[in-house]
């Protein structure tokens, strides 16, 4: 096994020189395709090449293999713990159940790799190239994946929370029953993604990208959806309870609970909140016979009303009630004062 690794560091000695020198790289020597079980703990690998090489259960701890060639090598129960992958390309490896906690993968490629149960929480794949990657049932949580690649990555039942995911590509990938809470997917591509019983609560998609999305039986609950476009995306059975959806983009979505219009609400709601002004609090959605205002709003609609509220959260289900889309900016916080905005509704009519 010495004689393995000695023969493999003077390979990755005269790579680099190749490389420097503008020479044609040299191939891995046929001898060096089988490393598995080789102690490579601590080598400098960086830009070898070790495509096809089966590198099973061997010790590449501490190793340098920035921007090294490892496509189609087998790295099923290596040791990865403090190895740098930067810019590594690992199209096609396989990484299965492997233990890549922190470790720091941004700019790899890593196209079609198999990453299945997977540990990645807390590793770095800033800009990494997911793309056509299984990443099915794998842990990330807290990792880095800002301007990452996954388009058509499967993420399938994937442990996402607290992920960042902002300005990430997205598209068509498939990330249905995973779990995105309190994920930042910021500016992220989502178009066309599957996201079917997907847990968004509380996520950041605050100008995201999720036309044509599939959406339905996502929890979405208390989510910023602010100036997100969800047009023509699946929205059936979606939580949406709480979620802020100013200024988004629902043209075209469907599945959505409708709430019949009621005319003169605001005119009602004004006149309930400056008569009786003992019944008015603006700190909470409901308490008793208090109400804030869109509390109100959804109280004095009706029944129809607070079925949507159940789904939608009192906010949206207040503008539906009023006939306002539900991107519609609207004063209901607690340290908002919404009778100027109701009077202006009555004026309008």
């Amino acid at each position: 096994m010495t004689n393995t690794r000695e023969r493999l560091l003077a390979y990755a000695v005269a790579h680099r020189a190749a490389i420097a020198t503008e020479r044609m790289r040299p191939e891995l020597p046929a001898g060096l395709t089988n490393l598995s079980n080789v102690d490579l703990s601590g080598a400098n690998l960086s830009g070898a090449n070790l495509r096809y090489a089966n590198l099973s259960h061997a010790d590449l701890s501490g190793a340098n293999l920035i921007h090294a060639d490892l496509r189609d090598a087998n790295l099923r129960y290596t040791d990865l713990s403090d190895t740098n992958l930067r810019g590594a390309n690992l199209s096609g490896a396989n990484l299965g159940h492997m233990n890549l906690g922190h470790m720091n993968l941004s700019d790899a490629d890593l196209n079609g790799a198999n990453l299945r149960y997977a540990d990645l929480r807390g590793a770095n794949l800033r800009g990494a190239n997911l793309c056509d990657a299984n990443l099915s049932h794998a842990d990330l949580i807290g990792a880095n994946l800002r301007d990452a690649n996954l388009r058509y990555t499967d993420l399938r039942g994937a442990n996402l929370c607290d992920a960042k995911f902002s300005y990430a590509n997205l598209g068509h990938a498939n990330v249905s029953d995973a779990n995105l809470s309190d994920a930042d997917l910021n500016g992220a591509n989502l178009r066309y993604a599957d996201l079917r019983g997907a847990d968004l609560r509380g996520a950041n998609l605050c100008d995201a990208n999720l036309s044509h999305a599939n959406l339905s039986h996502a929890d979405l609950s208390g989510a910023n959806l602010c100036g997100a476009n969800f047009s023509y995306a699946n929205l059936s059975g979606a939580n949406l309870h709480y979620a802020n959806l100013n200024y988004a983009n629902l043209r075209g979505a469907y599945g959505l609970p409708s709430v019949a219009v009621i005319p003169g609400l605001a005119a009602a709601v004004l006149a309930q909140i400056e008569q009786h002004p003992e019944t008015y609090d603006q700190s909470f959605w409901h308490c008793n016979t208090k109400h804030c205002a869109a509390g109100w709003i959804v109280t004095l609609a009706g029944d129809d009303a607070r079925e949507v509220e159940k789904v939608l959260g009192t906010a949206n289900a207040a503008l539906l009630a009023l006939g306002l889309p539900l991107s519609t900016a609207c004063p209901f916080g607690t340290t908002d004062n919404p009778l100027p905005w109701l009077r202006k509704l009555t004026v309008q009519g």
